[in-house]
């Protein structure tokens, strides 16, 4: 069983991804935007491998996140919209998974980031975008794989 954990900065992702690996034991991988073709590759590769083989891991951010940031950030995602079919249907016939949108209210989002002193989001707006972007992913386009939101809860350390 996949577990797969998507949602802007400071959401709680992270959080919930510890949370959840000590209730099931389940492994957290964690990835970051791919810095060129080669890590692009990389990237591609563990989650058709991780997919194909049915196991049982969270994903601490995955393809979608990737198609987000990638169209927010750099114009341009390295995922396209069939490659996140592609990797929806290996998890969907290979152990299964569920999507785990987390989210909350930009304002809160924003906050957290200058709590933390987040250095890649550099503005509200930007954090907005993100935020849109993945409601509009998560919410509007169909998936195979089961999508649900979820609200950090304050008291979560």
């Amino acid at each position: 069983m996949m577990i797969i954990i998507v949602g802007p900065d400071c959401s709680g992702k992270s959080t919930l991804a510890k949370q959840l690996s000590a209730q099931t034991g389940y492994p957290i991988q964690h990835r970051s935007k791919p810095k060129d073709q080669a890590e692009k590759d990389a990237m591609m590769a563990m989650y058709r491998d991780l997919a194909v083989t049915g196991a049982d891991v969270i994903l601490d951010r995955a393809w979608y996140c990737e198609m987000v940031y990638g169209d927010i950030m750099r114009d341009k995602s390295y995922i396209s919209m069939g490659q996140m079919y592609e990797l929806e249907y290996l998890v969907s016939n290979n152990g299964g998974g569920i999507v785990i949108h987390c989210t909350d209210e930009t304002n809160k989002l924003w906050d957290r980031c200058m709590e933390r002193g987040e250095e890649y989001i550099q503005d509200y707006e930007t954090l907005a975008a993100i935020k849109h972007m993945y409601e509009w992913l998560m919410h509007s386009v169909p998936h195979t794989l089961p999508v649900v939101r979820y609200t950090i809860n304050e008291n979560l350390s």
